[in-house]
């Protein structure tokens, strides 16, 4: 991330905060004071709606609430979070399926993941979630449920409200990502059908209709041209005119309309492909950390591993590939949460500046343009756009290194199953990135 887009999110004075942002704070400035007074006169809880187009402030808007509460001297009673570790990361929270010890694919808590709640929401009151477009019917009722059992736990849990009477605000744009891997009518806007929804979904979709406090952010911050704003709010509501359609043929590099462009300047050198197709992500990848090898003059490694029998097929599974292409200067992306709470999460971005490649590999001659490797390198070194990490002794800032992880997988194999274990470092070229 840009250094700008740092500063962007974080905190202001709220006297420079703009009008509908200012109105949010205040809201929720009142209701902490009201909180903070006599105990036993806690005001109604809070349910709130902070929704807003991309570019409006939301998450300037949600850092200078959260350091409104530090300045009170109760920066420990709120916590940011969202569904991904990258968006998480941008609000300096954590992911929802950490705050409540929620598991995954479907299983059971463990008697750890039941007792961590208890201690966490012991004394939070305020949660604020942010990309909440991201949230189905189904993991919202399910969130509400497991903080409210946290809270139970821990003895401060009010059964009769969502989330155990937490103070929940939802910030967010509906048209930008859904729910991971959910129906069409999963995101929390969609009605809900008695007659075909499931129990959660329904009471997902319930517990959202009773955010009733709404502060819509509506002025734009980061798009100042007038053009460029108003064809971005016609794309939005579908409803676009000759002229915005002129406007955007415009942008297409091959039209006799579009401006000249040196592709070898910034930031046209540092911009990524966006594409909807997978193939042309990997083609490009691939394309461009060749050439950046051949333009530093550097080596080309492929961290590859043994092939297994029937291994073939499954490639890419438990999300780790049997190969990745690395070079030094390569930018990349990791694809794990290896360690959101220092923005190190999937989706984060970088440049490497060094391999080191595991005491078991072979040797190879040092005019070899393209090596490939027997063994995963033990790590490699990536310069993070952003972290929350401190400087490591003998690194520069920012600097962090990054391991192989394991992880294993089954498969159906003749009469039964079959497991299959992947070390691989947990990265991919980013020079492509699929919609």
């Amino acid at each position: 991330m840009l250094q700008e887009d740092q500063d962007h999110l974080s905190a202001v004075d709220p006297s420079y905060l703009l009008q509908d942002q200012r109105r949010a704070y205040d809201i929720i400035d009142w209701h902490l004071a009201e909180t903070l007074q006599v105990v036993g006169r806690a005001p109604p809880q809070l349910l709130m709606l902070i929704p807003g187009e991309g570019g409006v402030g939301k998450s300037k808007t949600i850092q200078t609430i959260t350091e409104n509460f530090c300045s009170k001297g109760v920066g420990h009673i709120p916590t940011k979070a969202a569904y991904t570790g990258i968006a998480a990361s941008l609000i300096d929270g954590k992911k929802l399926h950490v705050i409540a010890q929620i598991p995954v694919n479907g299983c059971k808590q463990s008697q750890e993941m039941v007792r961590k709640p208890a201690a966490f929401w012991k004394n939070k009151l305020y949660l604020i979630i942010d990309e909440k477009s991201t949230v189905s019917h189904t993991f919202f009722a399910r969130l509400s449920a497991y903080i409210a059992k946290g809270k139970a736990l821990a003895s401060k849990s009010d059964t009769n409200k969502p989330f155990g009477g937490v103070n929940a605000i939802l910030s967010g744009n509906f048209h930008q990502f859904p729910p991971v891997a959910s129906s069409r009518n999963a995101p929390l806007f969609w009605p809900c059908d008695s007659s075909k929804d499931n129990a959660e979904e329904l009471l997902g979709r319930k517990l959202y209709e009773e955010f009733s406090i709404v502060v819509h952010l509506k002025e734009k911050v980061r798009i100042t041209d007038p053009n460029l704003l108003d064809l971005m709010q016609h794309v939005r509501h579908s409803s676009c005119r000759a002229h915005h359609i002129k406007l955007l043929r415009s942008l297409i590099i091959t039209s006799s309309l579009c401006p000249p462009i040196d592709f070898t300047t910034l930031p046209w050198n540092e911009a990524v492909i966006v594409t909807p197709r997978h193939s042309v992500r990997k083609h490009w990848n691939a394309i461009m950390a060749q050439t950046l090898c051949r333009r530093m003059s550097g080596r080309f490694a492929v961290a590859t591993k043994k092939q297994r029998k029937h291994r073939e097929k499954h490639d890419e599974r438990a999300a780790l590939p049997n190969k990745v292409k690395l070079a030094k200067g390569m930018k990349v992306m990791v694809t794990f949460n290896v360690e959101t709470d220092l923005d190190i999460g999937n989706g984060a971005r970088g440049e490497i500046t060094e391999i080191t490649l595991d005491e078991r590999e072979t040797t190879f001659l040092p005019i070899v343009p393209i090596v490939k490797l027997t063994y995963p390198p033990s790590y490699i070194l990536v310069k993070m756009n952003r972290t929350k990490a401190v400087q490591l002794e003998g690194l520069k800032k920012g600097v962090l290194p990054l391991f192989p992880l394991e992880r294993t997988f089954a498969i159906v194999h003749g009469k039964g199953l079959k497991t299959i274990g992947r070390r691989q470092l947990p990265v991919t070229p980013a020079y492509s990135f699929r919609l």
